[in-house]
This record gives structure tokens, C-alpha cells and sequence, in this order.
């Protein structure tokens, strides 16, 4: 099923404008499946993907692997695996062979470079990846070269997608309906040997191909992009977030710490932008949710530097499941970055970071407020606590229950000088937006908004303002949203409201039309009034100028999830 985020459009004008669509489509789910795990047994996982409150579309079992230069494979054991072959089937829906992935001696990365420069081994392997996925009943691939690093590799790796898509669709350009895919970093650090654009060469085009040498991802279903598992212990110089969906402010060094300052801090937001620039289609983008964090021993804070280094921390990952175990014993302090949309815990000394069921929740909402069509998950089995599965039960809450309310321009009025009701747009346009302008780090609109019956106030709502720039060039915004509980009972007290203050959330200009940024989480308990207030503020971003021209706001969506 996905999760499906859908409201009205209220605004006739925004659909014909902007180009989106104001219900948005389901986010499927791709969760991975470790060979040898103890939990969940496939009977364990089924309710997870069983109708109506399935959250998992398609299983992504691990692993066939190059075993040798010469195009051989080796298997995991319990590979395929039966029992969960057909329970996924039973389900209708699809499970998928992970052909690599990481290895802890770091021998696949040499075995996929060797195999992709010589023809006679790129069949061999591609035949005997077939082999396993005829014999199991897989169906489709997923590729994780993690990573190649050459021109060679990766003109090499076009070639090896081009073999695959082939031996998986023997009658094409009719397609067998089985789907391959690519498992891919965040950003140019190991991103950027990764094919998209790059076409098979000709000397491997040896069927009837329509259209000849296509880019690569013309062959793909979907990138699978690994936003998690940042900042470990072990390549990192500083604690940070494993997984985040905003880039955190200060935070302006790569993946890697040897490597020069860039834009491109792990998050979703830089990621997406990432992928969209190396021109992969919004359509095949999946981001990706970690059932596992970092544990630091040596630092205490959120960006604190690793005394020592080069001399890595001693710290680990650590799957949710170990992280609860730490925490259970106590002598930690829970933070949440609202900006970054990330939890962490510090000790003296110490920090973890890791996921949380309100995060995967955000990273639902992420998803299906960019239109991305799904999203995968590393791993089943790493948030198994006392025979639960926190983390799959906080997606399967949201499953189809994820619903929004729209606040659009007219809904809001000025409160103070600064922000200012305008249309805006080509005066030919039959369409013409009504939107808030507010000059540079100024202006402060207010709304009241009651929140539907049957929304789950256990569960934050999350605001995701809608705005986009007048005219300039690219750069940073900060906006401020201000909330106030003023029902009391069922009285409406606007009087005595106090507005809370999380801080600025920043939200980069992009060159898309529409930005959307997510402004943290608000939870007003059982409380349906509330009054809402945006504001410009000044703001700064590593690695992005500050925007000053004027930016306009044309609505609020507050996604929330419903009970029913």
C-alpha cells in the first residue's frame, strides 16, 4: 500500500503554476532482508506486508556477491530462501536478489572493476546471477557496487547495467516486468563513478536494441540512495547525525573528513539535490531509512570533535536494537535536532545517533511530500526489542493514514509590517498565484487552523511550508514558524496563547519552482485549535549564500496522522 499523503487543492492555481500535484501518490517501501537473521522469521515480517495496513512493497534480500576476478558468484547462506520467497509472494508483492553490498574486507569493490573490463566475465557473472534469480523466483536485482571509483568503472558498470537489464527482459524491448535497480551513496563522495547519463559502449550492444545506447538510467527502475550510516566512528573526525533529513548548520565537511568543505552534507535534502543534478528523473529516486546509528566514546556533543584524530574513535554502529540496550542502562540525556529533523543522546563522555520512530515517521513524510515514489530501509531484524519491531510498526502507523491540511495564502493575515498579499506571475497566465511576499528577513503572517477529528495526537505533526523565490539568484532562507494551542476545552482563547519558539528552520532556494521544508514537528496533544505564525528571519548555510531578495509563501501543509 505506501504511505499516501493527500489534501485538497484548494487553490485552483497551484497545479496549473507550479506543475504539482496537489494529492500525492504512494511511497512504496523496499526493506532489506539479511541472510541468517534470527528475527523476523518470515511469519514475523508478514503483517508488515499484509493489506490493509501493509507498509512493505518489496524485500530486498541480501546477498549474491562476486566471488573471484572471473565473474564467479557466491551466496549467502540461505540464499534463496524459500520460506520468505513465498511469503512474499503470498502477500502480492515482490522480493528482490541484492547482488554485492559491503563487505568488511572491502574485496567486492576490486572483484566488481575486474569483472566490468573483460566481456567474458561479465557474462559469466551475469549468467550465474540469473541463475539464482530463475531458480528462487526473484523478482528483479538490485546492484550495490559499493564503490567504484574509475572513468573505467564506471563506463564498466554502464555496460554490466545494459547485460543485466537484457538477460532480465529476453524479449525486448517488451519488458518481463522484473525491475533493476542500483544501490547508490548521498552525494560525489563515492557518487560520482556512479553511471547515469553514460551509455553502454557499443561493443556490448550486440542485440537489437529501441532506442540503441541509452544513459544508463534509462535501464534502471529506481537509485537507491543510502542516506544513512554517516559519521561512523571510524572515517568520521566529529560526532554527527547517522541520519538526517536537513543538513546540519556547521556540519560543511564531507562524508569523509580528509576531504574538502562541500555543499553536499549528508541529509535527504542535499541528497535529492545531489541526484537531481546529476539529472536522474524525480520518479526513480528512493532515499533511504537506517535501522542503525554511531556510537562515539569520545565526544559529548552534537559536532564535537574527535580528540586524537587521525586516530579514530573506538566507537561503533550500532543497530537500534543496541542502542535501546545502552540506553536502558542509563546516564543519557535524549536531544533532537529540530532543524536537522534527527535524534541524538549524549554522556560524559559520549553520543549516539540513530533513529527514532518519529524520524522514520518524518522520512515518510519527507518522501511523500517530494514526490518521490518510495523509499528502502537497512535492515529487517536491526530494531527487533522484547519480539517487537518498533520501527516497521511507527511506518505501518502512518500506512495510509497520512493525511494533510492545507493552509493556503488567503488563509493567513499580516501581523505586523513586512509580509504583503499579492498575485504574482505572467499577467497572460490564466492562473495567477496569490502568495505572501516577504522582503528580505522581514514579515510576519498568522493563521488559525483546526485540525480535523480523527487525527492521532500521539503522532507530531509536521509543517512543510510551501514558498519559492521572486527572482534572484540561488541562496538560503530562513523562515521561523511560531504555534500556539488556543482551544482550551471547547473554548477558543486566542488571548492568552503563548506562541512557542523552536528556532529558524532554513530552507535553501533551489532551482525547482517550489521549495518545500519541512519546519520540525509540533505535538499539541489532544487539541485541535491552533494558531500559526510565520515569520522571515535571517539564516546561514555552509556552503550557500544568504538570499535577499523577496520570497514568496503560498500556503502551509500540516501533515499529521489520522486514526482512522
Amino acid at each position: 500500500m505506501g504511505v499516501c499523503v493527500c489534501y485538497p487543492n484548494s487553490d485552483g492555481w497551484y497545479t496549473a503554476v507550479w506543475g504539482l500535484r496537489m494529492a500525492f501518490g504512494s511511497v512504496e517501501v523496499l526493506l532489506y532482508y539479511e541472510a541468517g537473521i534470527s528475527h523476523p522469521t518470515p511469519a514475523e515480517l508478514q503483517p508488515f506486508l499484509t493489506a490493509p495496513d501493509d507498509i512493505v512493497d518489496i524485500v530486498g534480500h541480501y546477498n549474491v556477491y562476486p566471488a573471484d576476478n572471473v565473474g564467479n558468484v557466491g551466496s549467502a547462506a540461505g540464499v534463496p530462501n524459500s520460506a520468505l520467497i513465498t511469503m512474499v509472494h503470498g502477500r502480492g508483492k515482490k522480493i528482490v536478489l541484492l547482488v554485492g553490498g559491503g563487505d568488511i574486507l572491502g574485496q567486492y569493490t576490486g572483484r566488481f572493476s575486474a569483472i566490468v573490463q573483460s566481456e567474458t566475465a561479465m557474462d559469466r557473472f551475469v549468467g550465474q546471477v540469473m541463475d539464482v534469480v530463475d531458480s528462487g523466483g526473484y523478482d528483479g536485482i538490485d546492484l550495490d557496487w559499493e564503490f567504484p571509483g574509475t572513468n573505467a568503472d564506471q563506463q564498466g558498470f554502464a555496460n554490466l547495467i545494459y547485460k543485466f537489464v537484457r538477460a532480465l527482459n529476453p524479449a525486448w524491448p517488451g519488458k518481463s516486468g522484473k525491475t533493476l535497480s542500483v544501490g547508490v551513496q548521498i552525494n560525489d563522495y563515492n557518487g560520482t563513478y556512479i553511471p547515469t547519463t553514460i551509455a553502454p559502449q557499443n561493443s556490448v550492444l550486440r542485440f537489437p536494441d529501441i532506442p540503441p545506447g541509452q544513459p544508463a538510467m534509462h535501464y534502471l527502475d529506481w537509485y537507491g540512495v543510502q542516506t544513512y550510516g554517516h559519521h561512523g566512528p571510524s572515517f568520521s573526525n566529529h560526532s554527527g547525525h547517522a541520519g538526517a533529513i536537513h543538513s546540519t548548520s556547521g556540519d560543511n565537511t564531507k562524508h569523509d573528513p580528509y576531504g574538502p568543505p562541500n555543499v553536499h552534507t549528508p541529509s535527504f535534502d542535499s541528497a535529492l539535490t545531489y541526484w537531481l543534478g546529476r539529472t536522474v528523473p524525480r520518479s526513480k529516486i528512493r532515499l533511504g531509512i537506517g535501522f542503525y546509528g554511531v556510537q562515539v566514546l569520545t565526544v559529548s556533543t552534537l559536532l564535537g570533535a574527535v580528540p586524537g584524530w587521525p586516530t579514530p574513535d573506538p566507537g561503533t554502529t550500532k543497530s537500534y536494537a543496541e542502542i535501546q540496550d545502552i540506553l536502558d542502562d542509563g546516564g543519557w540525556t535524549a536531544g533532537f535536532d529540530s532543524a536537522a529533523i534527527a535524534a541524538y543522546y549524549t554522556s560524559s563522555p559520549g553520543f549516539i545517533s540513530g533513529p527514532t520512530p518519529v524520524t522514520v515517521q518524518a522520512s515518510l513524510r519527507f518522501a511523500a511530500a517530494e514526490h518521490l515514489p518510495g523509499m528502502i530501509a537497512w535492515a529487517a531484524g536491526k530494531d527487533w526489542v522484547n519480539n517487537q519491531q518498533p520501527l516497521l510498526k511507527a511506518m505501518q502507523d502512518a500506512t495510509g493514514r497520512l493525511r494533510s491540511v492545507w493552509v493556503g495564502a488567503r488563509d493567513f493575515v499580516a501581523s505586523g509590517p513586512g509580509a504583503s498579499l499579492a498575485v504574482v506571475g505572467s499577467t497572460g497566465s490564466e492562473n495567477r498565484p496569490v502568495v505572501w511576499v516577504f522582503p528580505a528577513s522581514s514579515g510576519v503572517i498568522t493563521a488559525a487552523v483546526t485540525l480535523p477529528e480523527g487525527w492521532l495526537s500521539a503522532q507530531s505533526i509536521v509543517p512543510v511550508l510551501h514558498w519559492s523565490r521572486g527572482a534572484g539568484t540561488n541562496g538560503v532562507v530562513g523562515w521561523n514558524m511560531r504555534t500556539a494551542v488556543i482551544d482550551v476545552g471547547d473554548q477558543v482563547d486566542e488571548a492568552t496563547a503563548t506562541l512557542l519558539d523552536p528556532g529558524p528552520s532554513v530552507g535553501p532556494v533551489t532551482p525547482e519552482a517550489l521549495a518545500l521544508t519541512p519546519m520540525g514537528g509540533i505535538q499539541p496533544s489532544a487539541a485541535r485549535t491552533l494558531r500559526i505564525a510565520i515569520e522571515r528571519v535571517p539564516a546561514s548555510l555552509s556552503g550557500w549564500p544568504s538570499f535577499t531578495g523577496d520570497a514568496w509563501v503560498m500556503g502551509l501543509e500540516l501533515q499529521y496522522v489520522s486514526a482512522t
